[in-house]
């Protein structure tokens, strides 16, 4: 049974006991209460029925979490309706709605015991709602896993494969001499390059939603394109966490650190690959380890002066060493807000 059957037969059936003409059952929705279902011999006119807050019955009860009878329902209800009994849907502390019920103009006012009643019918709706809203979070929760999923395997594997099949036509290219030939296989590499462009775009789709909850993420991936391509250096990025919880001054840093941290590694340190590892748990990392040469003593007294100062406004460090393997590693943390 869906959330709306549910309600509709909470709403009919405390409209008969209750003893009224109409039962509605109203959501908030920013400053106003929302009729999501109603019965009753006009429930159609009553149907997404706005009205305020302020003012109400239904919002009385609402705002206080207690039960309110009128005889009149407030603006928005009381055109058509005299005596109003409105009671809160009540899940622990928190009120999820209210439920309505209404009698026509000029029938008596509801009387004291009908409260527990609607009450009761009350509780049911709220403990409807609930369990609907937890079915729509695990719904939306199954999907961003399996979108994660996906878009791990493109990134992971599909795009590593045909990299190196890149870089073999690169180097088999090197060593043919037949200019056609060579320009051919030079073709094949820009056309492999331009799929992984568009795995990688299919990759922020699947992370994205329509509140632009990736924004970070998409930021990030951007900017390590846009220092790596075309430069030679094979760039590995692992994103993990909720990084839609980074709040926008915290964002702005991180892709300062990465623009700042790739591009030292392109322009200085005469590297193979890189990995940039971004991560959200209790704190925000960002690490950047690369197989070159080292850093260049310029970048040590600009750039990473400039990352060590972000980390430490933000109440967070920076750790940049050279492997024993050889490269640099960088690592700069902040501690959530």
């Amino acid at each position: 049974m869906t959330e709306g059957e549910v309600l509709r037969l909470v709403v009919v059936r405390a409209r008969e006991l209750i003893g009224a003409d109409h039962v509605l059952l109203a959501l908030p929705e920013r400053d106003e209460l929302v009729v999501v279902a109603g019965a009753g011999r006009a429930e159609a006119a009553f149907d997404g029925r706005r009205f305020p807050v302020d003012g109400t019955i239904g919002g009385a009860a609402f705002r206080t979490g207690k039960p309110r009878r009128s005889v009149t329902p407030g603006p928005g209800l009381d055109e058509e309706s005299g005596a109003s009994l409105a009671v809160p849907l009540r899940l622990g502390d928190a009120v999820l709605g209210v439920l309505i019920a209404l009698r026509d103009k000029g029938k008596p006012v509801f009387s004291a015991d009908r409260v527990p009643l609607a009450t009761g019918f009350a509780e049911q709706a709220a403990l409807a709602v609930h369990t609907a809203r937890e079915q729509v979070r695990r719904h939306e929760l199954d999907l961003l896993n399996e979108r994660d999923r996906i878009a791990g395997e493109l990134h992971d594997h599909v795009i590593q494969r045909l990299f190196a099949v890149g870089l073999s036509l690169q180097t088999l290219g090197r060593s043919i001499e037949a200019p056609e030939l060579r320009r051919r296989l030079t073709d094949c590499v820009e056309d492999l390059q331009e799929v992984v462009r568009e795995i990688r775009g299919t990759i922020f789709d699947l992370h994205g939603d329509p509140a632009g909850a990736t924004w970070l993420r998409r930021r990030l991936q951007q900017a390590i394109d846009e220092l790596t391509d075309g430069t030679g250096v094979r760039a590995i990025v692992r994103m993990s966490g909720p990084l839609s919880v980074v709040p926008p001054e915290l964002a702005a840093h991180a892709e300062a650190v990465v623009r700042e941290a790739v591009g030292n590694t392109v322009r200085h340190a005469k590297a193979r690959s890189v990995t940039v590892a971004v991560a959200v748990e209790n704190e925000l990392s960002i690490g950047v380890t690369d197989d070159g040469t080292g850093r260049s003593p310029e970048s040590v007294h600009s750039g990473l002066a400039a990352l060590a100062a972000r980390a430490a406004d933000a109440g967070g460090t920076l750790h940049v060493q050279a492997s024993p393997e050889g490269g640099t590693s960088l690592l700069w943390s902040v501690p959530l807000p």
